[in-house]
């Protein structure tokens, strides 16, 4: 009876060890398959994204074909550094923040070019910050925004766009800010139309979950605030230096 039982004490610690093992695989296998399909859905909102800047990076370029030929090449010549860019992403879920800067300066140059002196840009953003990694192309979109709802319905005076980046706690909250008419005033940057809102929103939703949001509200005085949060981390020493970013006007 003695050897009966330790016969079957072994055998169903074998079996246990088996389910073990199987239930081990089988949630290993879970955790792959979400990540292919998150990896996959990240994927389909890139290629949304892409497409729509590019349409209408090009249609600020044909804008002032005719008026201002000297413009024109200047923008053409940004518009390849833009293109560069977009056709060098790795496919990475995340960047160094710096990164996202360069490409939005590239894209703010076309626009500056295209509102003729009626653009200024201003960026507060500590050095400290710059290895600090997001998802790429995530404020291009909202700085698309504040242009095409913001700066283009100024009747008169100059736009202002501020980028500004800042550590609270845990999580990194970047704001893109315009001097437009605000949300109020109609056809404004909070609208669910359109790809970059939507765009941006589902992103954060895909990486982040619950860490991760995006806010838009009036500003004071006029304008609208884009703010994302997400969990602060930094890209690993040695990925690349970080140049200093002055917080006076940039340009």
């Amino acid at each position: 009876m003695a050897v009966l039982a330790a016969g079957l004490a072994r055998d169903a610690l074998v079996r246990l060890r088996e389910r073990e093992a199987e239930a081990a695989r089988l949630l290993a296998d879970r955790v792959r398959l979400e990540g292919q399909l998150t990896e996959a859905r990240l994927s389909a909102l890139r290629m949304q994204l892409n497409p729509h800047f590019l349409f209408n990076t090009l249609n600020a370029v044909s804008a002032l074909v005719e008026r201002d030929p000297s413009g024109v090449r200047t923008m053409i010549a940004r518009l390849s550094s833009l293109l560069r860019r977009v056709l060098d992403d790795d496919g990475a879920t995340e960047v160094p923040l710096r990164d996202e800067l360069a490409f939005l300066r590239d894209y703010l140059d076309v626009q500056r070019v295209r509102f003729q002196g009626g653009l200024e840009v201003e960026e507060a953003i500590a050095p400290e910050l710059l290895d600090a990694l997001m998802p790429p192309l995530l404020l291009q979109p909202l700085v698309e925004n504040a242009v095409g709802h913001g700066v283009r319905r100024l009747e008169d005076g100059v736009g202002r766009i501020r980028l500004s980046a800042r550590r609270d706690g845990d999580r990194l909250v970047l704001a893109v800010e315009d001097n437009g008419p605000g949300l109020t005033a109609g056809d404004g940057l909070g609208g669910s139309g359109g790809v970059g809102l939507p765009n941006t929103r589902a992103r954060l939703d895909a990486l982040y979950g619950a860490d991760g949001s995006l806010s838009v509200r009036d500003r004071p005085g006029a304008g609208v605030i884009a703010e994302v949060t997400l969990p602060f981390h930094l890209a690993p020493a040695g990925d690349g230096a970080a140049a200093p970013i002055p917080e006076a006007a940039h340009g």
